[in-house]
């Protein structure tokens, strides 16, 4: 397990949400000293502490009117939200539940961990900055044969003069 840490932007109803599932855990951990969870890791009470006060400054931010939320998470904490998160937490009526976005988003950290930790340098090749491309595919009927598709690949960062 790295400890690495990434982040994921999150609204105040996932924010709820994950308060909900740490704040359902506590009276289980009070009794218990360690979590383990499916990587067989062991989830200490002061990494679920970690969890909780990163969760609360969130919140005091949003009632600060900070916009953009952004959770910073370790790899244990993602398989923590992994393992207690209902997927099919809702808090309100949103669409899709905030349970789902949020192990959405927990899996695609997931993902880059096990990237990084199994292939490090294409990992490093991704996160290095890359010229933005565009891809337009222009379909077109051909009289005989089908369908001809014609590809053009245009550099944002070129030369606006010489597309």
């Amino acid at each position: 397990m790295t400890n690495l840490v990434k982040s994921i932007n999150v609204s105040i109803h996932e924010l709820i949400c994950i308060e909900h599932t740490i704040e359902s855990q506590r009276d289980g951990l009070d009794s218990i000293d360690n979590l383990y969870i499916l990587t067989g890791e062991q989830v200490h009470n002061d990494t679920l502490c970690n969890l909780a006060l990163k969760v609360g400054k969130l919140i005091v931010e949003h009632n600060n009117n900070v916009k953009d939320l952004i959770l910073y998470l370790t790899e244990l904490q993602c398989w923590y939200l992994r393992e207690m998160i209902d997927i099919f937490s809702r808090i309100g009526r949103n669409e899709p539940s905030e349970g789902y976005s949020i192990k959405s988003k927990v899996y695609q950290l997931l993902l880059e961990f096990e990237t990084e930790k199994y292939f490090p340098v294409v990992a490093q090749e991704m996160s290095s900055t890359t010229p933005d491309v565009d891809v337009n595919i222009n379909i077109t009927k051909k009289k005989s044969t089908g369908v001809r598709r014609k590809r053009k690949v245009v550099n944002n960062n070129a030369d606006p003069n010489t597309r």
